[in-house]
């Protein structure tokens, strides 16, 4: 019975999706759609209170520009940007949009969340919707899937689509959401986002984008919209970083630094203790929404430079000293080095370090580099520990302990 009931579902599914994409124009008349923070303060449900959500001040202002409407009704903007830091509630705010388009904005709409994998398409936003619908006194509108949220009495949907599957859209989509979307950075990334555009002959269509800062050299997709707003666009609002650029369509909101910390529970304890607990290429992009490189140091190079034992202060090295090695290794396109420190009178010293850089186009031999390099360290010094990346060196580190026994 179970099996059977499947079958009729993905039938019903199926002729859901041909009349979305076939609708003629008597459904393609513009709606009479609420205001979204009207809406979402009375219908969208959170799991943290199980009540509607308040939204901040900042939020409302932000939904109200993005979603203003033209005197013939359509929305003003084609593409939605919200980036600010980390806990502002962005992945929220895109479940809300979601659910909000799929009950308001006509006849068998086409909404989809987008993700790299499936797994990742319902997690994050459409999660949260899921939730909100199941919390909501309204469910009964509803038919809950793993893969579908189906809206009852419009007959729209929506559902989570993974970038391999992009062919799967209909092409008459209504609302297509991003999150993460500093994590698109493969060429197949960029053409997915180029087929999901909004629909013209949509009456009401939007793409809703929502991250963090990227990556420099990686997050391009991202880079490009995010200056597109800020260089060639213009700011709209004094309070609030709010961005538009006409020509495409793009609106956005790119709220950085402290400034950005506009919720009641972004409070200077929780930054304290994101600080002092992240690395700080991680604090700042995801605590101050700036971008980082992809590149950045591991030891900052201040820090590794106080290390050397030179000049008046130099420390002599006592015979017989205990030693750790570092090994940060590399097959291709990034540099493999070992250093040696020790610890005397509460300084650490570097004793030396051993660079080896791939030839262009091949891959290191460690046989021929690393091994003669260590070996070499452990004559010459008391090793008494070897730290790596048991990921790339296991197999290897592994044979030469067996030449080491005495080292950890």
């Amino acid at each position: 019975m179970q099996t059977l009931t499947r079958s009729i579902d993905d039938i019903v599914d199926y002729a859901l999706d041909r009349q979305s994409s076939n609708n003629g124009d008597s459904l393609n008349a513009i709606p009479d759609v609420p205001d979204i923070v009207d809406w979402g303060q009375d219908r969208f449900y959170i799991t943290e209170t199980k009540r509607p959500i308040v939204l901040e001040p900042v939020q409302k202002t932000v939904l109200q520009y993005f979603f203003e409407r033209r005197e013939d009704g359509q929305f003003k903007y084609k593409t939605g940007l919200y980036s600010t830091i980390k806990k502002s509630g962005k992945t929220t705010i895109a479940a809300m949009v979601q659910q909000w388009a799929c009950e308001t904005w006509g006849d068998y709409g086409q909404c989809y969340h987008m993700g790299n994998k499936l797994e990742q398409a319902k997690e994050r936003a459409f999660m949260i919707t899921t939730r909100s619908i199941e919390l909501s006194p309204f469910k009964k509108d509803w038919r809950i899937q793993p893969t579908r949220l189906t809206h009852l009495p419009t007959h729209s949907f929506i559902k989570p689509l993974p970038v391999n599957a992009a062919g799967e859209a209909g092409g008459n989509q209504r609302l297509t959401t991003w999150t993460e979307f500093h994590g698109y950075i493969y060429e197949a990334d960029e053409r997915m986002y180029d087929e999901l555009q909004p629909v013209p002959t949509q009456p009401l269509s939007f793409r809703f984008v929502e991250s963090y800062a990227g990556y420099d050299g990686e997050s391009n997709l991202l880079k490009t919209i995010w200056e597109r707003a800020i260089k060639e666009g213009k700011r709209i609002h004094d309070e609030y970083p709010i961005y538009v650029h006409e020509p495409s369509g793009l609106i956005a909101y790119i709220d950085t630094g402290t400034e950005a910390r506009r919720m009641y529970w972004q409070t200077p304890e929780y930054y304290q203790l994101a600080e002092a607990g992240e690395r700080p290429i991680n604090f700042k992009r995801l605590h101050l929404n700036e971008w980082v490189s992809s590149e950045n140091q591991f030891v900052q190079i201040g820090v590794w430079d106080s290390l050397e034992n030179t000049g008046e202060k130099a420390i002599k090295m006592p015979f017989n000293y205990p030693v750790v090695i570092a090994v940060d290794a590399a097959v291709s396109n990034d540099s493999t080095a070992a250093s040696a420190v020790t610890f005397i009178d509460d300084t650490t010293i570097e004793l030396e370090t051993q660079i080896f850089d791939p030839p262009k186009g091949g891959k290191i031999d460690y046989e021929e580099t690393l091994k003669p390099a260590l070996e070499s360290m452990f004559a010459r010094y008391r090793v008494v520990a070897v730290g790596y990346d048991e990921y790339q060196m296991h197999d290897f580190m592994t044979q030469l302990a067996k030449a080491y026994t005495g080292i950890e």
